[in-house]
């Protein structure tokens, strides 16, 4: 085959995996390999130093004019559908509503300072006080319960006297 036709094939490639790398993002193995195959390709058509410069520049120059060409249709929208979600999860949420447990009682497991686990109507879950520092196994009462942060606040155990 003639050189021409290699040269024509190894940028169509190189374009190619630079696409490849613009609508799927990771950690850039398409785009190495687009350089390389440019590296190639000048490699392949350049008999002089100078004629390599030359090429290489060339080469630079219509991978800019294509990215910003797709960056272009990028920006307006002219993504392919299965890059766009199409329709809204209608039940996600980002934390599970924890707004029952308010005014319960119930121990905590680690010590509280301020943050910490409690045991809340038989679940464990992550608690935080309102900045007091409370023992291993002391008996608390959500105060607050807002998304995915639950507020305590220590409580007397009714079967222990005042002292």
């Amino acid at each position: 085959m003639p050189t021409i036709v290699w040269t024509l094939i190894l940028l169509v490639c190189a374009l190619g995996l630079f696409v490849v790398e613009i609508l799927n993002p990771g950690f850039g193995l398409p785009g190495i390999a687009g350089i390389v195959l440019l590296a190639a390709d000048v490699y392949i058509t350049a008999r002089t130093v100078q004629e390599a410069l030359i090429l290489g520049l060339i080469a630079a120059l219509i991978v800019l004019i294509f990215l910003v060409f797709g960056a272009r249709l990028l920006s307006k929208g002219k993504l392919p559908k299965s890059l766009i979600l199409d329709q809204a999860e209608e039940d996600y949420r980002s934390s599970e509503d924890l707004s029952a447990l308010l005014g319960t009682t119930g121990r905590t497991l680690t010590v509280l300072r301020p943050a910490g686990m409690a045991e809340l109507g038989g679940r464990k879950v992550d608690v935080v006080t309102r900045g007091e520092f409370l023992e291993k196994d002391s008996l608390v009462e959500v105060v607050e319960a807002a998304g995915g942060r639950i507020v305590v606040r220590a409580c007397q155990d009714p079967a222990q006297p005042e002292s």
